[in-house]
């Protein structure tokens, strides 16, 4: 096995957990689903430190459109733009969102366990 495979495991894992964290605020946040939402991509989403490219197309798809789809508006007083963006989705658009979360964590452990470290 390869030093770039295994890197490339090494950091599939270690984005698959933020994704595994992602998913726990997304199921047992306080707040409504658009809030949960806006806690889980700027707690454990937005810090993205891999390498363009080194993630599956789904992932990174998922990751910018999100940053697209919750930064559509200038953050309101005591809010982020990601919060602000949130709660002005539906609540179907949020949880199709969140859903979309869940597939990519999946995605990602999927990919961490056929190249393991």
């Amino acid at each position: 096995m390869t030093d770039n495979v295994t890197r490339h495991s090494g950091d599939m894992v270690d984005v698959a957990e933020k994704f595994d964290l992602a998913v726990a605020t997304l199921a047992i946040g306080p707040n409504r689903i658009q809030r949960r939402l806006a806690d889980a991509y700027l707690a454990h989403l937005t810090a993205r430190t891999y390498p363009s490219g080194s993630l599956p197309c789904e992932v990174e798809n998922l990751l910018d459109s999100l940053d697209q789809r919750l930064a559509t508006v200038p953050a309101a007083a005591m809010h982020s733009v990601y919060e602000t963006g949130a709660d002005l989705l539906t609540d179907e658009d949020a949880t199709e969102l969140a859903r979309q979360i869940l597939d990519a964590r999946h995605v990602l452990w999927s990919e961490s366990e056929a190249h393991p470290r």
